[in-house]
Order: C-alpha cells, then structure tokens, then sequence
C-alpha cells in the first residue's frame, strides 16, 4: 500500500465545491483489493478443478491397470500362458506395455490364471440416472456378476440414482480410443497434432498437465503406436465412453453425483464409470 505524508496530502486527497475532503486515491485502492480478491478465488477455484481433475486421472489409471490385469487373466485362460501362440494374450500384453502396466502386475495376473479357483471374467453394462437427469454408465469385468450387480445396486440405493433400462442412456455415448500423454512431453502442439491427426485421431485435447489424443475405436491400436514410435510415453490408454452432449446442472446436485461415481468406481468388479455431466 502507498503511504501518504502531509506533503503529499494533495495528491491523496481532493477537495469538493463544497470545501470538504475527498479520499480520491481510497477508492482506487478499494478497486484494487476487490480486484485482487476476485483473482484470488478465480486460481482458487482454477487449481481446486485442476486437482478434482488430476485425481479424477489417477483413479482412472488405477482402473485401466486393473482391467488390463483382468484382460490378462483371461486370455491366459482362454488360450495358454504363451504370447507367441496366444494372439489375445500378445494384444493385451501390448497394451499392457502402452499403458505403463508394471511389470509386477502382468505377472500376477498370469499366475491368478493358473488358478483353477480363478473364473472366467465377464463383461457387462450397468446403466443409471444420477441427480439433475445425469445419465451415467458402469463399464463391468467381473468373475461374479451376483457379486458386482449387489455391489451396484448398495451404491445406487444409498446414493438415490435410478437404474435405467438398457440403451435409454447409452444412446447419447460414443466409445472412443482415449490415449493421454503429460503435456509436457509435447514440445509442439501443432506438430503433434498434425502427426496424431495422420495416424487416424479424431482430436487432441491439451490441458494443464494432460494431452487427450481421442480415435475411433478402428483407429486406437494404429494411433498409439504412431505416437510410442514417435518417441512418447503414454500416460494411458484404453477405449471408453464419450458422451455426445452434457448436462449443466446445479452444483449441489453434481457434488452428489461425483460422491456416488466415486463410490462405484471403488467397486473392485467396476472397470470404469462414465457419465454425459458438465465439468
């Protein structure tokens, strides 16, 4: 704050027709803090989304790393433990390797397939309404779908969704192959967007610390690898679900969604949880 001496009153103070003292420097100062406190709950707002959004990130990595575990186990199953005369298993395996799965994971997901108590793994669909008409879908890789479906359905009674009948909320989803890569592994956006968009990607979404390259499903594999041999490393990789439009809703009720989302993706059998709400 500028300080003012007697000799300087002049400048910090003016004089009305009517002889009394005006505080004409005050109100600028004034302006000033009010300026400086609405930016300061703008980054305060700004880096609370970057956070919800980062940790929204890294549970979905968790997921993928766990699906690609399930996938594992159920090639081996299906085909032998032997990648070279397994293609399921080689193509998991792959994008094992593309998804920065450690290795540590791989292996225990082959030797839980030599288990002859470990069940084969299903896929299957869940989809709900949340608060406000948010139409959410839960991706399932289960061995027990008793188990999963009970699990499910604890959460939508505690959380008061709604279970939708099938297809009344997949209709508005398109799958997509979802590739991300920290943005600072990008020197040129441009460049890099030119070399995505040749391989075959649909868009290339830059945030804060993540680049989101989006394909058809039919373009994923080739997509991904063009970028792994341009010398990147993915951050994850995985086919999901895009909602075609969204919905604005208040922030009581979207607060009530994210804490049931979050409940279900803690579901073990739960792969992924997608939903067409606005961030």
């Amino acid at each position: 704050m500028r300080e003012v001496g007697f000799v300087g009153l002049a400048g910090a103070f003016g004089t009305g027709g009517n002889g009394k003292v005006e505080v004409c420097g005050a109100n600028r100062t004034s302006e000033r803090v009010s300026r400086g406190r609405s930016r300061v709950v703008m980054m305060g707002r700004r880096s609370e989304k970057i956070k919800g959004r980062k940790e929204k990130q890294d549970r979905a990595k968790v997921k993928v790393y766990a699906r690609i575990g399930k996938l594992i186990t159920a090639a081996v199953k299906s085909g032998g433990a032997e990648a070279e005369t397994n293609k399921g298993l080689a193509d998991v395996l792959e994008l094992a390797r593309a998804s920065n799965v450690p290795k540590d994971n791989v292996e225990r997901a082959i030797q839980r397939a030599a288990s002859k108590d470990q069940a084969d793994y299903k896929e299957s669909t869940f989809e709900l309404y949340g608060h406000g008409g948010v139409g959410i879908i839960v991706d399932v890789l289960t061995d027990n779908n008793n188990r999963a479906a009970s699990e499910i359905r604890a959460v939508v009674n505690k959380h008061n969704l709604k279970i939708a009948s099938p297809g009344s909320v997949g209709f508005n989803f398109d799958r997509k192959g979802v590739i991300r890569i920290r943005s600072e592994l990008i020197k040129d956006f441009d460049e890099f967007f030119l070399e995505a968009a040749e391989a075959g990607a649909e868009d290339c979404l830059m945030e804060d610390e993540i680049c989101t390259v989006i394909t058809e499903v039919q373009n994923f594999d080739s997509v991904r690898k063009v970028l792994i041999a341009s010398g990147l490393s993915v951050d994850s990789s995985a086919l999901e679900l895009i909602p075609k439009t969204t919905v604005s809703i208040e922030d009581a009720e979207a607060d009530k969604n994210a804490t049931a989302i979050e409940f279900l993706e803690d579901i073990d059998d739960v792969d992924a949880v997608f939903s067409n709400m606005e961030d």
